[in-house]
């Protein structure tokens, strides 16, 4: 029975029809697959790094006028002068704000590059302080009758502006290697 098998693998007339009916067809459908797969996982990262980008500018927008308004108010400070208006706040939805997705990527994109501020794998956080705590103590010690006394405790001790410049640079850091990201053939 051995015999026969070696003898019908040796023949080359079995060897065509074993690489023409058997082998090459798995091989082709492997690589069809494969290459379908990545394709649909290139073109799944190319639409999150979009989406971030967009994330990204309505937070940086807000982020921008806020930090512009607390330096504002540090000059407005030593004229007794009332901040105006709130901080912006319109991007922030809590948590989701940035998806696992969005996130995903972002930490695929920023292992081993360096930030100007904070890490980019902290962004959720950095978003959380400054949207969920430090814009409510800002409201609430703007609205109070001895403004000026807790104004200047977040402006100094607080180091309010330098915080908001930070989560701003990140933000913008994880902007730009999101877009950089979503122009490249085989995005990561």
């Amino acid at each position: 029975m051995t015999v026969c098998i070696i003898q019908w693998i040796s023949d080359p007339e079995s060897q065509k029809m074993i690489i023409g009916d058997l082998i090459l067809p798995i091989v082709v459908g492997i690589l069809a697959f494969v290459a379908s797969n990545s394709v649909s996982a290139w073109r799944t990262r190319r639409r999150q790094s979009l989406l971030g980008v967009a994330v990204c500018d309505a937070l940086i927008e807000e982020l921008r006028i806020g930090v512009t308004m607390l330096g504002a108010t540090q000059i407005a400070l030593a004229g007794g002068q009332l901040p105006n208006g709130r901080l912006p706040r319109r991007s922030w939805n809590g948590m989701q704000t940035i998806s696992d997705d969005i996130l995903e990527r972002l930490l695929c994109l920023s292992k081993g590059r360096q930030n100007r501020s904070f890490p980019i794998r902290e962004i959720r956080i950095h978003l959380k302080n400054y949207f969920d705590h430090m814009i409510p103590n800002w409201d609430q010690a703007t609205s109070s009758p001895q403004w000026q006394n807790a104004v200047q405790e977040f402006l100094v001790q607080g180091g309010y502006v330098q915080a908001a410049q930070g989560v701003l640079e990140m933000t913008e850091d994880a902007r730009s290697h999101l877009e950089s990201n979503s122009s490249r053939w085989f995005p990561k």
